[in-house]
């Protein structure tokens, strides 16, 4: 079930990580619904996170774009973030 075994691929936040790949696998999940399985569960944490912290039209709310969307920007870099954005958004739910 393991695919790899490069510690460098192990990382508990692969948006850090160019072209990530789940290392692992079950026998009911391959790769690619992994990775889904990942963004599902990482899209649905953020809107339930920002709606409570932020209110519903959280997207809109400037502490919510200065707090979250520009140290995000910061951290990672344009184009990182972007594709991070556009996987999450590309989850249906």
């Amino acid at each position: 079930w393991i695919l790899t075994r490069d510690w460098s691929k192990w990382c508990p936040s692969p948006i850090r990580l160019k072209d990530w790949e789940p290392v692992a696998r079950t026998d009911k999940m391959d790769r690619e619904m992994m990775l889904k399985a990942y963004y599902f569960l990482n899209k649905t944490f953020m809107y339930i996170k920002f709606t409570r912290r932020y209110g519903k039209l959280y997207f809109l709310n400037p502490v919510f774009i200065k707090t979250e969307v520009f140290k995000r920007f910061e951290t990672l870099g344009f184009v990182p973030f972007l594709k991070h954005i556009f996987r999450l958004l590309r989850v249906q739910n």
